[in-house]
């Protein structure tokens, strides 16, 4: 997958499961608060 991604000039950031899940642990509640203040709802 790196080397698909690289060919088609995505950057591949692998930084570890750790690193993943803080990123994810910061992300989760700043991306629900953008969806509560928009309203937006899974269908």
């Amino acid at each position: 997958m790196k080397e698909k991604f690289a060919k088609i000039r995505l950057p591949v950031v692998a930084d570890g499961p750790e690193a993943f899940t803080k990123r994810v642990q910061h992300e989760v509640p700043m991306y629900k608060d953008v969806i509560d203040k928009a309203g937006l709802k899974i269908q």
